[in-house]
């Protein structure tokens, strides 16, 4: 289960890295300090409930 979270974050982080047009982005654990203007936690965050409505909103087909 964490794996599969972990997945899920660093995917979103991927997206939002592209979106947003950086090089790199780091977790707060990487980085020795930085500025709230750095902080794009609540940026993942919310790409990881798009991309959990994204995959939840597709009907199950029925047999």
């Amino acid at each position: 289960m964490l794996q599969s979270l972990h997945e899920e974050v660093s995917m979103a982080a991927e997206k939002v890295r592209e979106l947003s047009h950086l090089s790199l982005l780091l977790n707060e654990d990487s980085a020795f300090a930085h500025t709230s203007s750095l902080d794009f936690t609540h940026a993942v965050i919310e790409q990881m409930n798009k991309d959990f409505d994204t995959e939840n909103s597709t009907p199950v087909a029925q047999e």
